[in-house]
């Protein structure tokens, strides 16, 4: 049983989506606006660590799409999500060539301010526009049959072109020029004036409303890619509130960038601590219905003589071991009697018996139809008789136990004991005496214990 069904999850990631809009994108926007919009000191160290940090993000976040579509090859808006990501970080190395003294104490802004404001305009656009495709590719994944490298050689190709582009339009060509930042390096009142921030602030806000629209944040996965839209559209927002290269608006900007970038990481591990618990789970229930009678849910015979090679192996280490087997008397009247529904009912009834009476760390099983066996481990041949005569009797006293089902006829087992001596090292010749010992139980007059080389109890 989940805590969340599919439709709790969805709200749940939508409260949250819209509480960090109001708690900290709409507070962050309005305080820039009324307090910080004002021209500052420089203070460019800012920017190479900054722009450092979303480069590691970005890498991070490309890397971690690229695995889960390397997981699965059918969810291509993975693959389209990794390479925006994956050119972001590209964007992003290309601007950290702009401070050749990031590592030194006089780190220095080196070309035009104006070439950087170009590639952030790029790199906007370019990540908003592949967040739409991501849209379109995630709401036609079962019904769009298309080549996978056709798709991402386009949108490669597409990518390179702009950023030949960019590059034209930098301070790097001369023969052509795009104007944002002023020739001062003070403003970058033209991109406004241009109205190109409200190009990519609208572009954004597109992307934004198609990624919840079309995922309706269904998990935690597709909630951190809403937060990376909003991450985008955040900070055009926030630079909406100055002109100023030096203002705090500018440094808040980045800032929340980073701040959001950081926050998209951490769901984004979230989930895949989720997706490794959810797997771990899985595994946990695959291994242990392979170790597992499906009736009875003892362990198996194959497990059973495998746990008993290995403490055969260990039996140097002074670890005092039992074998004992159990068989049902007079099975085969209650099947031509009162049918195989209710001989099933009885094995279950003998299995839930077994394991009730032994401690946690003995390993009971079925080992065949109506027989069973049970490794008894560190207890003294004292306590060992004792399980065994405490199983019998739970066995024969159904009308007292909290077995859930019902019993057709009074049941009753002959138990055989074999306590492991320093000579025995195979698992099947110790199981044979303890057999021994139960058909010797049963020609006794059964419902009752016999221990290898002894008289029936």
């Amino acid at each position: 049983m989940t805590l969340f069904d599919v439709k709790d999850k969805c709200k749940l990631n939508m409260l949250v989506f819209f509480l960090y809009i109001l708690i900290v994108l709409v507070p962050v926007t309005v305080m820039s606006h009324r307090y910080f919009f004002h021209e500052t000191p420089a203070v460019v160290s800012i920017f190479p660590v900054t722009t450092a940090i979303l480069f590691v993000l970005h890498t991070l976040i490309a890397f971690f799409m690229l695995m889960q579509y390397m997981a699965n090859r059918k969810k291509l808006y993975l693959a389209v999500l990794s390479f925006a990501y994956s050119l972001s970080a590209f964007y992003l190395v290309y601007k950290l060539l702009y401070y050749p003294g990031i590592f030194l104490t006089g780190a220095v802004l080196e070309g035009s301010v104006n070439d950087l404001a170009i590639y952030w305009v790029f790199r906007s656009i370019s990540m908003a526009a592949v967040f739409l495709l991501t849209a379109f590719l995630y709401q036609r994944r079962d019904t769009l049959c298309i080549s996978h490298r056709r798709v991402l050689s386009v949108v490669l190709a597409a990518s390179c072109l702009a950023v030949i582009f960019a590059y034209f339009l930098s301070s790097k060509n001369p023969l052509f020029g795009m104007e944002i930042v002023t020739a001062d390096g003070r403003d970058y009142s033209q991109l406004w004036s241009g109205k190109m921030g409200y190009v990519i602030g609208g572009i954004w806000a597109l992307a934004t409303v198609l990624i919840i629209s079309v995922t309706r944040l269904k998990n935690t996965f597709w909630l951190a890619i809403g937060l990376s839209c909003i991450s985008y559209l955040g900070n055009v927002s926030i630079l909406h509130s100055s002109i100023y290269i030096h203002s705090l608006v500018w440094y808040y900007a980045r800032f929340f960038e980073v701040l959001s970038t950081f926050f998209v990481v951490i769901v984004l591990l979230y989930d895949i601590s989720m997706v490794y618990k959810k797997t771990l789970m899985k595994y946990q229930i695959s291994y242990e219905s392979s170790i597992r009678d499906p009736l009875t849910n003892l362990y198996n015979r194959r497990y059973y003589y495998d746990a008993m090679k290995t403490y055969l192996d260990k039996k140097q280490s002074g670890v005092r071991l039992a074998v004992m087997v159990a068989d049902i008397d007079y099975f085969k009247r209650f099947n031509d009697t009162y049918g195989h529904i209710h001989g099933d009912e009885v094995i279950k009834y003998v299995a839930w018996s077994l394991s009730h009476s032994l401690r946690d760390q003995d390993i009971p099983s079925r080992i065949g139809g109506e027989e069973y066996s049970a490794l008894v481990i560190g207890a003294s041949e004292e306590e060992v008789r004792t399980m065994a005569e405490r199983f019998r009797i739970n066995v024969t006293q159904h009308h007292r136990s909290e077995f859930p089902g019902t019993l057709p006829a009074p049941v009753t087992v002959s138990v055989g004991i074999y306590f492991m001596g320093s000579e025995d090292d195979k698992a099947e010749a110790c199981v044979a005496k303890a057999d021994a010992a139960m058909y010797q139980a049963k020609q006794s007059g059964r419902n009752r214990i016999v221990v290898f080389g002894e008289a029936s109890l």
